[in-house]
């Protein structure tokens, strides 16, 4: 017996290979499908049985004698012919149910129609369109519901597409049975995860692990933390103020840093004293500014040999210069070490 291992969990046990081969020759006696997605979807351990026993599923179906069908090589005629037969045999058309039963088909029809509106279209089967009257009546049954209008419990009933479908948004659907902004306020706030005390505590993290909190950047990084803000406190400016933090600092609004190679040389400076000496500056720190250095002094060994410079006195310096001279090393080796 044996443990088979997928995505580090371990799903089922390897079946022995008597039970695989009546487990097959049962599918093929029974005419069930012997498509190794369907039969892996199905019953993983068989599949993963016959790879182990055999190498790949069709050599496995080689030896026992058991011939998968071969490949159809589809044509338009073909798939209007199998959605017919399917809508006749009462079979439902919902891409799980086809998926399910005949993948390859589903495939087909997204390749010769695009959607399930054109192969209706094609077929001759009429589509059934959820009307714009009755998806008021629905919203208005909902909103007589503690919780009825969520987005969750839409999508249950299957009404959520044919609603934005129809009105475009959900605030538009919400005024279109009778609401005011008071009550799709109301509705918004109570179908959202995010609450006043979760959206100042994840700002005050932020503050503390040092990130930048400027409006700009945590729409990019962190959108729904930004809508939040603005949906509980008007802006993101309030949401910072009502966190305890400044919003005037020049670290929170200020968009762009306008470089030049004596700010640059200030920042490196303010480094070097904080750490002592740059062999003790962390790598995260000195990437930083890899390509602002690049960028203004050419390389980050410039850049460096400045600060050194500019720490330096001028005695220090000429010591440093002669040293070089006498030994017949570059002058940056020496300053760069010390």
């Amino acid at each position: 017996m044996y443990r088979v291992l997928i995505n580090q969990k371990e799903i089922q046990f390897l079946l022995p290979k008597e039970e695989v081969i009546h487990l097959l020759s049962e599918r093929h006696r029974m005419g069930l499908s012997l498509n190794q997605i369907l039969v892996k979807r199905e019953n993983v351990g068989l599949y993963y049985s016959v790879v182990r026993y055999w190498g790949k599923w069709l050599t496995g179906l080689k030896r026992l004698g058991i011939a998968e069908k071969k490949y159809r090589h589809w044509t338009k005629e073909m798939v209007i012919e199998a959605v017919k037969q399917r809508y006749q045999s009462g079979l439902p058309l919902a891409n799980r149910a086809i998926l399910s039963d005949d993948p390859s088909l589903i495939v087909q029809i997204r390749k010769f129609f695009g959607n399930k509106k054109r192969m209706y279209h094609a077929c001759g089967i009429p589509l059934k369109e959820i009307s714009k009257d009755y998806v008021l009546e629905i919203l208005k049954q909902q909103s007589q519901k503690p919780g009825g209008l969520k987005s969750l419990e839409l999508r249950r009933m299957k009404i959520h597409g044919p609603m934005l479908k129809h009105f475009g948004s959900k605030t538009n659907a919400y005024k279109a049975i009778g609401l005011s902004d008071n009550e799709i306020r109301k509705i918004k706030l109570h179908s959202n995860k995010w609450t006043e005390e979760t959206v100042v505590k994840i700002i005050q993290e932020l503050k503390f692990k040092g990130y930048t909190l400027s409006g700009g950047f945590i729409n990019k990084t962190n959108p729904s933390l930004y809508r939040a803000a603005r949906t509980h406190f008007g802006s993101w400016a309030g949401a910072l103020q009502y966190a305890g933090i400044d919003c005037q600092t020049p670290k929170i609004c200020r968009k762009h840093t306008k470089w030049n190679r004596e700010k640059i040389l200030e920042m490196l400076d303010s480094l070097l004293k904080r750490y002592g000496n740059k062999n003790q500056i962390p790598t995260k720190e000195k990437f930083r500014y890899y390509w602002l250095c690049r960028k203004y002094f050419g390389s980050s060994k410039e850049a460096w040999t400045a600060v050194s410079r500019m720490v330096m006195n001028e005695p220090q310096i000429a010591f440093v210069q002669g040293l070089a001279e006498n030994r017949k090393y570059p002058k940056e080796s020496f300053i760069m070490k010390n």
